[in-house]
């Protein structure tokens, strides 16, 4: 038979036929409640439910990492897009002039490294058709069409598109510095014939002019030392000693003008291996001395 009595205010309901181990553990089955507890124990929550407490603590942590992975997703979007961007932008200003676009620019860009080496255009391409004016050599005016740029890894420069070329090539970085010499002393535009040669021990790009035989001007960097060869002493370096790769070496100076007794006024430039003369007079052909201890000093 099953009996009632008052549990905390409450009705609770015993069986006289219970066995001695559910009487040891005394069970107590609630009226309303589906649930079995310990007598000894108030009526509480199961034990698979978390606290108030911690069920906050644990809600505030799955907010804090979905927020961590929310900013994290975010910013990897934002500079991904940022980088989309900056490339779009180039793509479009690289090589325009503001109607047209000249895919030889493109092509010169792509070739040296783009972004990481040339950076972005400082303008658009100047496109100097009419080169009647034209006098200013150092400031790189007298070109059909030049874009410069900046924020690379060489800091600036520029790429160059000659009147009589179908290619544009890239001098920048302290090539660029040179470069202006050169057209500063040539008295005509040097324009340049082909992209920087890279080796581990030195760098090359060749340069020519419109008042000499092509192939005789060139810049070097050797050892972290920029030189260049030019004029008539670079023609016969180039032409008649068989430039770097023949026994006179590369350059170890720029050229420069001499007093002899024996020449007079004349050009000089020095080579690993010897030099080359040149007289500005014409009295004496252009000629090499070798060794290098034989050089009029």
């Amino acid at each position: 038979m099953f009996g009632a009595e008052q549990v905390n205010g409450r009705s609770r309901v015993s069986s006289n036929t219970s066995t001695k181990q559910e009487e040891n553990q005394n069970w107590v089955f609630y009226q309303g409640d589906s649930t079995v507890y310990p007598s000894q124990t108030e009526p509480r929550e199961t034990d698979n439910t978390l606290s108030k407490g911690e069920g906050k603590g644990c809600i505030g942590a799955i907010v804090l990492v979905l927020l961590w992975v929310g900013v994290s997703n975010t910013w990897s979007w934002i500079q991904s897009y940022s980088d989309k961007e900056i490339r779009a932008k180039e793509g479009t200003l690289v090589g325009h002039d503001g109607k047209i676009k000249y895919k030889e620019f493109h092509d010169a860009y792509e070739r040296n490294s783009g972004l990481e080496k040339l950076g972005s255009p400082d303008n658009y391409l100047e496109n100097n058709q009419s080169l009647s004016n034209c006098s200013a050599h150092s400031d790189l005016h007298c070109f059909a069409r030049i874009q410069r740029f900046s924020g690379g890894s060489e800091v600036k420069g520029v790429i160059l598109q000659a009147l009589n070329s179908s290619k544009a090539y890239w001098v920048g970085g302290d090539f660029l510095e040179t470069f202006k010499i050169l057209n500063s002393r040539s008295g005509i535009a040097i324009y340049p014939t082909s992209d920087r040669e890279e080796n581990k021990q030195w760098w090359k790009q060749s340069f020519s002019s419109g008042d000499e035989k092509p192939g005789c001007t060139a810049i070097f960097k050797i050892e972290n030392q920029i030189f260049y060869v030019d004029k008539a002493i670079g023609c016969h370096y180039f032409h008649n000693e068989g430039g770097e790769k023949g026994k006179l070496g590369f350059p170890t100076n720029n050229p420069k003008s001499i007093s002899s007794s024996l020449f007079g006024t004349s050009d000089i430039q020095y080579f690993q291996n010897g030099c080359i003369i040149y007289d500005s007079n014409k009295s004496i052909p252009t000629s090499t001395i070798m060794p290098l201890a034989k050089c009029i000093q």
